[in-house]
């Protein structure tokens, strides 16, 4: 979408006859767009000139659902745990930044992945949580 920079992506779904819905999400920060960036996305959607004729166009936030991720990390003999448990770490807030997208989530096998990847230096991991998720056309995690 052309309106802003900030847009990462928009969804697009139809509720009824004449009737559009479009979700934003943020390319940075939370990923929620403030007010005055809903209203720009409206204003640059709503013309006769851009809408099909007789829909009526619904701008909205996506809708953000929040999870944490508890952890127990093994770490064999030879590297520094906290090392190692940074690194995983920093490894991990990428996979979780590149999963960012409407209707994404970030699997729980990725996460397992991820944080158990080989020549890591982890021996084993218990992942109490997240449990997976499926987000909705209107989510993203």
């Amino acid at each position: 979408m052309d309106t802003s920079a900030r847009v990462l992506d928009v969804a697009v779904d139809r509720l009824e006859p004449g009737a559009v819905r479009l979700t934003v999400i943020l390319a940075k920060g939370i990923g929620v767009p403030d007010q005055t960036l809903i209203d720009l996305v409206r204003a640059k959607v709503s013309p006769e000139t851009v809408r099909p004729l007789n829909d009526t166009v619904l701008v909205e936030a996506v809708i953000k659902i929040t999870y944490s991720i508890d952890a127990v990390i093994y770490v064999g003999g030879g590297p520094d745990q906290k090392v190692v448990r940074d690194a995983r770490r920093k490894v991990l807030d990428g996979v979780v930044a590149k999963s960012r997208r409407l209707r994404a989530s970030t699997p729980r096998s990725a996460i397992e992945r991820t944080l158990h990847a080989s020549s890591s230096g982890v021996t084993g991991i218990d992942l109490a949580t997240p449990v997976d998720y499926m987000c909705d056309l209107r989510e993203f995690t």
